[in-house]
């Protein structure tokens, strides 16, 4: 799961609560920030050469990720943690790959399923904290009876200064690079105008954004997108002196524009379009990925697009205050 999933709910937060009186109480409260949302997208690239000639690889997508607010929003006036709020996210992700080897290999389905717990907090001085914990395996359609669970977390803070920019930084354990990595997180978020906004956070993205109106926004975003998979080898029959269960590891660097349209109070679409390059097509007999025995990448870039629908339900505290 990339971190920039996670900092979007923390920022509608802040936003709120930096502006809320809390009611000029004691007492510790609660109210309804957040609303449960389905979002389910479809992605597609086609096939571009390796550089060698020896293959090909492309692929096709959809994906379906939840977010379950667990309980409401905890506020507490006069204390050093002045609201918190705990989520729940879960995602599944199956991709049609087109994979073209020398010599040839069957085609292979390719599944990937996470679930995180993340906590929100906002302290005194207006600053955000995040931890997200979660679990994820990512497997080919004969792995997946039989999944290895892996572990991932990430822990994210913010400080606020004058003049509309905030800093980001923190660190995560993930595989967007196709390997587990402890990385390092720093970033900034910088609000130039009333329409404009920059995010970058490396190593993950830098993002621009654009306000057009009440119910459009673009987006201009570059950043890597991975994983590792563990990929079977057909009883040693694909790759002949292999174990029977490999590890897949896929690298891309993807440069897009997105808009956004907000249709209704519940419904969001977006579309996203750009460019993805495979960086790193590898194939190894360890996890870790080292001495691949293919190790490929591909030519040029692909043309790339995506299409999402994002549904939220019931009612929070701000659209009760809109009625």
């Amino acid at each position: 799961m990339r971190a920039t999933k996670w900092i979007l709910p923390a920022l509608a937060a802040s936003v709120l609560l930096g502006g809320t009186a809390f009611c000029q109480t004691e007492d510790d409260f609660e109210i309804n920030l957040f609303r449960p949302r389905l979002e389910i997208s479809a992605d597609s690239y086609p096939s571009r050469s390796f550089e060698d000639d020896t293959g090909e690889y492309g692929s096709h997508s959809g994906r379906v990720n939840v977010t379950i607010p667990l309980g409401s929003t905890h506020l507490r006036p006069n204390k050093a943690i002045l609201a918190y709020q705990f989520l729940a996210q879960a995602n599944f992700t199956g991709a049609s790959p087109d994979i073209t080897l020398t010599p040839p290999i069957e085609d292979h389905r390719l599944y990937t399923g996470a679930l995180s717990f993340t906590g929100l907090m906002l302290g005194r001085s207006k600053n955000l904290y995040l931890i997200s914990l979660g679990a994820t395996a990512a497997e080919d359609q004969d792995t997946v009876k039989s999944p290895s669970d892996r572990f991932y977390g990430a822990g994210l803070a913010t400080h606020r200064f004058t003049g509309g920019s905030t800093l980001i930084y923190g660190g995560a354990f993930a595989y967007t690079f196709g390997r587990g990595l402890v990385l390092p997180i720093i970033g900034g978020m910088w609000r130039l105008n009333p329409k404009w906004g920059l995010t970058a956070m490396a190593p993950f993205n830098v993002a621009a954004s654009y306000k057009a109106g009440d119910h459009v926004a673009l987006r201009l975003r570059t950043g890597p997108a991975g994983n590792r998979f563990r990929f079977s080898n057909d009883n040693q029959a694909e790759f002949p002196g292999e174990p029977e269960t490999v590890y897949l590891r896929i690298v891309q660097w993807r440069t897009t524009a997105e808009i956004e349209w907000k249709a209704s109070d519940g419904v969001t679409l977006l579309a996203q379009a750009g460019t993805a390059r495979t960086l790193r097509f590898e194939l190894a007999d360890n996890s870790r990925g080292t001495d691949p025995f293919i190790d490929e990448k591909t030519s040029g870039s692909a043309p790339y697009l995506r299409v999402a629908a994002r549904f939220q339900f019931g009612k929070s505290i701000l659209e009760q205050w809109k009625d």
